[in-house]
């Protein structure tokens, strides 16, 4: 079958197969045998070094096969990128041409600028977004824009120019995926050059705060478009030193129209933070008018109560506070009560008016301590002090007066316990004659009226006031010794009121029931027998339980 095929890695492999007569007759000729076996091994080495140049050679044939590849693929892309480019820069030169056309108004110059660079971004976004192609479109089309807006007369035509600037709004505005601006600062640049200019020009020069209606409608339109960080620096920056100068000249005795008219349309959009500039002008304003201002006088009713809602925190009250409350105090206080020749009712009117404006604490605190003690007062003297008094009579007087008051106020509980205890004090004087005066509520008179009445009133003390806790809450401060006897007044349902027109070392004289009390600070005397006499506290409280039984 012939000799089998073999694979040598080396030439001393040939003599690993080699006969014993061959390899006995290889120790003839030893020179010439290292001769050849030394022109063997350098042959071989010069193969294996043949062997191994070419393969590196054909490594290297593929690696540089496979980056002219990619430099091909990259020559391409680049012509390519080059081609889009110079159809990108040729549309941009296009543009700006269009731009320069004379004959073409600039809203169709503009219009066309539009469409031209939609086109470059829909047809080349990445070429857009890359090389920021919107500060190129800025700057061709803000020369046409600032034509236009340069005409432009917001208080006769509010919304000109509106869509053309919305349609720039979408090329000039980056946005991720969902929609959501990311940046639209060359946009915000297009308008700060343009119609910005504008608005400012026709707020400073032409505008009359007192006409609001078209300059509201311009800025609620552009509002859209703009955005509120536009809107509000034309607001602060031009709306309201305008607004603040405009009320610094206003006169509230002459001029016809009430401020609010001119100012509350701008409460939605501007809100009430950013108009606190000119309330405080119109606060001012409206203070040193109301020096002069008496109760009769019901204008001032129309130009505050709009502002009940509008002035910031506790700002209305504390105008109240210090205009009107004072001078409706006083004419309440000087009201005559007169069962028998009643000349006017006229001040507890112009309280009245008020109802919606005031707080119902404020109110009734004023009737608590104004018109209350006074009326109940003369309604005692009648029953007491009238021999046969005709009681058909006094229940008109009773009814005439209750009918005077709101409706919201007759259902507030202080109220009703004012008439409910005056209504008792009529039915038992009915029924036992000259008996004494039924309870009736605890009221006083501490001019002036305390700033608490615009809070809510404290929740009601349940039980009866010791003599103890009189004691430790009059050394604490917390009572004076006039509010421990209106507790215990009221504790035991006794008629605890300022005696009318009395005094006694000008001090006020106070009934309890039908005896008559003078206090002095935190010290309280009691007349017996013509003579003023000290009483003490815990005394004070058995004379109102007995009473009261």
């Amino acid at each position: 079958r012939g000799p089998g095929v073999r694979v040598l890695s080396s030439m001393r492999d040939l003599n690993q197969n080699m006969s014993a007569e061959a390899r006995a007759s290889s120790n003839n000729l030893p020179e010439l045998q290292y001769n050849l076996r030394l022109l063997v091994d350098m042959t071989e080495a010069d193969i294996q070094r043949l062997d191994l140049t070419s393969t590196s050679q054909k490594d290297s044939t593929a690696r540089l096969m496979l980056e002219k590849a990619s430099c091909d693929r990259l020559v391409s892309s680049e012509k390519s990128q080059i081609d889009r480019l110079e159809k990108v820069l040729a549309l941009v030169s296009a543009a700006k041409e269009q731009a320069n056309v004379s004959g073409k108004s600039e809203e169709e110059s503009i219009d066309a600028l539009w469409e031209s660079f939609n086109d470059i971004l829909q047809e080349f976004p990445a070429e857009f977004e890359k090389h920021k192609l919107s500060s190129v479109a800025v700057a061709v089309v803000i020369g046409p824009f600032k034509r236009m807006f340069a005409r432009w007369k917001p208080l006769e035509f509010p919304l000109h120019g509106i869509h053309l600037i919305r349609k720039w709004q979408i090329i000039l505005t980056r946005t991720d995926s969902s929609g959501n601006k990311i940046d639209e600062s060359w946009y915000l640049r297009l308008l700060a050059d343009t119609w910005l200019p504008a608005m400012r020009r026709t707020i400073v020069t032409h505008w009359n705060p007192k006409e609001p209606d078209t300059l509201l409608t311009s800025l609620e339109g552009w509002n859209e478009v703009c955005g509120d960080a536009a809107i509000r620096y034309v607001v602060t920056q031009y709306l309201i030193p305008k607004l603040v100068k405009a009320v610094e000249d206003w006169e509230p005795r002459t001029d016809p129209v009430p401020v609010h008219h001119w100012l509350h349309p701008w409460l939605k959009l501007v809100g009430i933070e950013s108009l606190i500039p000119v309330h405080s002008v119109v606060r001012r304003k409206l203070s040193s008018v109301l020096v002069q201002w008496h109760p009769s006088d019901t204008s001032a009713l129309v130009v505050l109560a709009p502002w009940k809602d509008v002035f910031s925190g506790n700002s209305f009250e504390q105008l109240m506070l210090a205009t009107i409350i004072p001078k409706l105090v006083i004419a309440i206080r000087e009201l005559v009560i007169d069962a028998a020749n009643q000349s006017t009712v006229a001040p507890l009117k112009w309280l009245f008016v008020w109802e919606n404006v005031l707080p119902d604490s404020a109110m009734v605190a004023i009737l608590e301590s104004e018109f209350f003690p006074k009326w109940h007062q003369q309604l005692l003297q009648w029953l007491f002090a009238t021999p046969n008094a005709d009681y058909s009579q006094i229940a008109q007087w009773y009814l005439g007066w209750k009918n005077l008051f709101p409706e919201r106020l007759l259902t507030h509980p202080k109220i009703q316990l004012q008439f409910k205890h005056a209504l008792d004090t009529m039915n038992q004087t009915l029924a036992h004659g000259t008996a004494a005066a039924p309870p009736a509520p605890a009221v006083t008179a501490p001019p002036p009226l305390p700033t608490e009445i615009f809070q809510p009133p404290p929740p009601p003390t349940e039980g009866t006031l010791s003599v103890s806790r009189a004691r430790a809450l009059m050394d604490d401060g917390t009572l004076t010794l006039k509010q421990v006897i209106e507790r215990f007044a009221s504790d035991f349902g006794v008629v605890f009121m300022p005696h009318h027109q009395k005094q006694h070392l000008g001090k006020q004289v106070h009934l309890l029931a039908d005896r008559q009390l003078v206090i002095d600070r935190n010290s309280a005397y009691i007349l017996e027998s013509g003579s003023w006499l000290p009483i003490e506290v815990d005394e004070i409280r058995d004379l109102a339980e007995l009473l009261g039984d």
